[in-house]
């Protein structure tokens, strides 16, 4: 290779790399650790929907956290009627689901809820009828 072909390469090299390096901006300080801020709260927050598929229902849902009741709701249930409650669930953790309909069937079900369900919003189906039966949909 003769030095012009050499010093031709070296020229091209050098153009092509141009702008690739850059100082930093002297207004941004860069930070050593990450900075906290507060989860905003979910767009979809998780609910409660009850699906009633039998005739008329009272129905008492009762959502607990570590043995403290986060929320209790009483309702009455028209037959094929559905009804959206917010339990307020707002951090993951375990949680504990107690359905109680008037003279009808219990269930306490235990409902581990993670990030994931409290940043896109889960629903927790619960169908009223002979049983209770408890879904977690995402």
């Amino acid at each position: 290779m003769n030095r012009r072909a050499l010093l031709r390469a070296a020229g091209f090299g050098v153009a092509t790399l141009a702008g690739c390096v850059e100082s930093p901006d002297p207004d941004v300080t860069p930070t050593a650790e990450p900075t906290t801020s507060p989860t905003p709260p979910p767009d979809d927050p998780i609910l409660l929907v009850l699906a009633n598929g039998s005739g008329e229902a009272t129905v008492t849902v009762t959502v607990a956290r570590g043995g403290e009741t986060i929320s209790e709701e009483t309702v009455s249930l028209d037959a094929d009627e559905r009804r959206e409650l917010d339990p307020g669930i707002d951090t993951a953790g375990e949680y504990e689901l107690a359905v109680s309909v008037e003279d009808g069937p219990d269930r306490t079900v235990s409902l581990p809820i993670d990030a994931f369900d409290v940043r896109q919003g889960s629903n927790v189906i619960v169908g009223l009828g002979g049983d209770v039966e408890v879904l977690i949909e995402e």
